[in-house]
């Protein structure tokens, strides 16, 4: 274990990045909202990626937090996917406003899947039973503060953006609930960007890269034991946040 630290967070910048524990949905089964029975230890290296251990039969969503009280936002690449996990669009090396290819925190809590259309998203996972999973071996994480340290108004007009809503499945206070018809999916939609592309400083980005590896892997290279398999008698059903 020698140069490796084990956390249940991982530090971006100004963003605490958690990895929280969920089951594999079925392929036929409907689409529901991310429920967390826990977050995954972290073992963060000297060099190279972190590494997250994921069970076979478990998926895994992403739970954001601010260090500061100051937003932050994130774009999130996948090495092996050809699509945007945010937007669903095909992958570019920049932050863009339309469609919006990053997560702004607050108001976004979580992300948990991959975006297939505006409610829709697979389920990151280690190994892929169907297409309606995406199979991940490395986040690569980019994270931005604002221009300027003083206080900004939001920019109200959303710029081709989604709709804002809070974590993910749950619509804003007098809406109908988000609206996913796809069996074995999670529903899902981004925040508006409240603040506008043009108010994030994009020439100083803070950068980490996260690998989904299996319980033998992760105790081989730490020399601590993976997470036990999930007890669904005693798992908490809120939230679980860094």
């Amino acid at each position: 274990m020698a140069g490796q630290e084990v956390t249940t967070h991982l530090a971006i910048g100004t963003l605490r990045v958690s990895f929280q524990r969920a089951f594999k949905l079925a392929a036929d089964s409907p689409p529901t909202r991310v429920r967390s029975f826990g977050a995954l230890p972290v073992a963060v290296g000297t060099r190279g990626a972190a590494l997250v251990p994921v069970a076979d039969d478990e998926s895994v969503w992403i739970g954001f937090e601010t260090t500061r009280d100051r937003p932050a936002a994130l774009r999130l690449r996948i090495d092996e996917a050809g699509s945007d996990p945010v937007s669903g669009q095909p992958v570019t090396d920049l932050f863009e406003g339309m469609p919006q290819n990053y997560v702004v925190v607050p108001p976004q809590q979580s992300l948990g899947g991959a975006t297939v259309r505006e409610t829709c998203a697979r389920q990151f996972v280690r190994r892929a039973e169907s297409d309606r999973q995406l199979a991940v071996t490395t986040f690569q994480f980019f994270v931005v503060g604002l221009q300027d340290a003083g206080p900004r108004r939001p920019d109200r007009s959303g710029g081709g953006a989604r709709r804002a809503v809070g974590p993910p499945g749950r619509s804003r206070a007098g809406e109908r609930p988000v609206d996913c018809r796809l069996p074995g999916h999670l529903e899902q939609e981004i925040c508006v960007d409240p603040h506008g592309l043009a108010a994030w400083n994009l020439s100083d980005v803070s950068h980490a890269a996260v690998r989904l590896v299996s319980g033998d892997e992760y105790a081989r290279v730490t020399g601590l034991p993976a997470p036990p398999p999930i007890d669904q008698e005693s798992t908490y059903r809120g939230w679980r946040l860094p």
